[in-house]
């Protein structure tokens, strides 16, 4: 394995229902590679999501440690974790979660301007991004006026504004037609290789699964 650029060591994230205490992971372990590309799969409920958020900062663990090239990221406050997930870390979810009232254009520029870069610096780049997705004839075009496969392409181009050492990808093909998932998932690869990611994906879909160098399943909270 290249050198680890993420580890999570005896992570377990636990939610109260009523009363009543749900161990959603139980201990996992879990080291990735740099340049690596990971998928993790298993059954609804599993807890890999869950996993995929802790690792991305999204969440914080009931116990345990997520460290990023050695550093241990929870030792840091909110304001620090945003700031360090908004330069280190990219997301592409199964729902794309664009802004609605933004075009393609602003939507990709925005974790660039959130970042405070320029205007000018942040267009140029998403411009790029979004000629890369073929998408450069939709940059003006609002979510609402976009198909699915379009709408996920601007979330990856997005994902991709501040060059992020990691991808993390949530379900990212769960609502989209068999061809246009099969060029999706084709996409993240390209992508990987040009942009020198770490693609850590979560799926029920075997195919994409079948394409990533590891896999790992889980299983109530623990890998199997």
């Amino acid at each position: 394995m290249n050198s680890v650029i993420l580890q999570a060591r005896n992570i377990t994230k636990n939610y109260m229902q009523g009363s009543t205490q749900l161990e959603i992971l139980k201990g996992i372990d879990l080291e990735v590679g740099e340049g690596e590309d990971l998928c993790i799969v298993g059954a609804s409920g599993a807890g890999k999501s869950t996993l995929m958020h802790l690792l991305g900062t999204l969440d914080r663990p009931t116990s345990g440690d997520v460290l990023f090239r050695g550093q241990n990221l929870f030792q840091k406050n909110e304001d620090q974790l945003s700031e360090f997930r908004n330069r280190n870390m990219g997301f592409v979810f199964q729902f794309h979660h664009l802004l609605s009232e933004f075009t393609a254009l602003e939507n990709v520029m925005m974790p660039a301007r959130i970042g405070n870069d320029s205007i000018g610096k942040a267009k140029e780049k998403a411009l790029t991004l979004l000629d890369k997705m073929s998408l450069s004839h939709r940059s003006h075009h609002y979510p609402s006026e976009l198909s699915g496969g379009e709408q996920q392409r601007v979330a990856i181009a997005r994902a991709l504004m501040n060059n992020p050492d990691v991808l993390f990808a949530d379900e990212p093909t769960g609502n989209l037609d068999s061809k246009t998932s099969s060029m999706i998932q084709d996409l993240f690869f390209q992508l990987k290789e040009e942009f020198s990611l770490t693609l850590v994906a979560v799926t029920h879909d075997t195919h994409f699964a079948q394409s990533f160098t590891r896999t790992l399943r889980m299983e109530d909270g623990h890998w199997v």
